[in-house]
């Protein structure tokens, strides 16, 4: 138990000092997107939350159940996806819009920015589940799974906080349908406080996670539902996963969630207006 409070404690208190500075940093040299009321900002502060993070789940190594494989395994998902959301932050073509429109690209051979982070993030969930998985269809079923996950949290980057807070609904739903495997999925705890103590930089405007962040977030509850739900309820959600991004393609998230007077008034919490 004692490492689980340092691994939390560390990655309130590293988030805390570093989330300051490395906001300035971005600020002064990384990449500026104008957000939904045309402010210039800047981009890519999921970043952030990336250095206590991984330093914090460091301790929980050290937990006497603590599986190795899946905290390293873990910590190559964070950075990767990572990597791959910046690459589209500093490049990004925000012209093209939607898994459709990058497909049409792709196979007129034109290889888009989004085109190519999916094909990476396919690659890096696929390297993170050869550890654990060796049948074929498993293996495809779970690389989905995160891949999907990581684009799934994209959806949502549009306003202040509200990826965060899908971020943390979907944290408790993988924690709710994992019975008898939580402590499985201990190693996402240090996310969800450093995301916690970075909020409020982003429900003021301040900057968007974006990609960066976005992908970060969705690929740890995809890998938190990989390593602990029962395959039945993997299909099911992997066919929900699928049917928002179907969904996404022909309706907007922001237009449905303004339209709801409940979903509308949670989007707000925590924002400045």
């Amino acid at each position: 138990m004692v490492y689980i409070i340092l691994s939390l404690l560390s990655s309130a208190m590293l988030t805390l000092f570093s989330k300051d500075i490395t906001y300035n940093m971005i600020k002064r040299t990384g990449p500026l997107i104008l957000n939904y009321r045309g402010r210039m900002i800047p981009t890519a502060l999921g970043i952030i939350l990336l250095p206590a993070t991984s330093l914090s789940v460091s301790f929980l190594y050290f937990f006497p159940t603590a599986n190795k494989t899946h905290l390293t395994a873990f910590l190559l998902l964070l950075y990767g996806m990572a990597f791959i959301g910046l690459t589209d932050d500093l490049l990004g073509e925000r012209q093209v819009k939607g898994i459709k429109a990058h497909l049409i690209q792709l196979m007129s051979g034109h290889m888009t920015t989004g085109a190519f982070k999916a094909l990476l993030g396919i690659g890096i969930a696929l390297l993170a589940c050869l550890s654990i998985y060796s049948d074929i269809y498993a293996l495809a079923l779970n690389v989905f799974i995160i891949a999907l996950s990581a684009n799934f949290m994209n959806l949502f980057d549009l306003r202040p906080g509200r990826c965060l807070k899908v971020f943390w609904l979907m944290t408790a739903i993988a924690v709710v349908f994992a019975p008898g495997h939580i402590g499985s999925i201990l190693f996402i705890l240090p996310l969800v406080i450093a995301s916690i103590v970075y909020f409020p930089l982003d429900a003021s405007e301040a900057g968007m996670l974006g990609d960066t962040g976005a992908n970060m977030l969705g690929a740890a509850v995809g890998w938190a539902i990989v390593v602990s739900w029962p395959q039945s309820y993997k299909y099911i959600y992997l066919m929900g996963v699928v049917m928002a991004h179907l969904l996404a393609e022909h309706y907007s998230f922001s237009a449905l969630i303004e339209h709801s007077r409940v979903l509308s008034a949670i989007d707000r919490m925590g924002r400045e207006r």
